[in-house]
């Protein structure tokens, strides 16, 4: 399991800090039907965890929009 805060925290210093907002909005509906809510997505608690599957898909944006790729053992849970 990957810790959710921990890639938007990552987001926020090593891009900028609209970096996480955008990846959340043009991967919304796919965070959602992974189960997250909009508060979780938005402003994601220490517990939030979310599938290796779901981080490959942020990670994927991450790579497409801004050519940088997450550190995966930086956001383990």
């Amino acid at each position: 399991m990957m810790n959710l805060k921990l890639i938007k925290d990552w987001c926020d210093t090593e891009i900028n800090v609209m970096a996480w907002q955008r990846i959340g909005l043009e991967l919304f509906d796919e965070l959602s039907n992974a189960g997250l809510d909009y508060d979780q997505i938005e402003n994601p608690s220490n517990t939030d965890e979310i599938s290796v599957e779901v981080f490959e898909l942020i990670n994927s944006k991450v790579i497409e929009i801004y050519e940088f790729s997450i550190n995966r053992e930086m956001v383990e849970a």
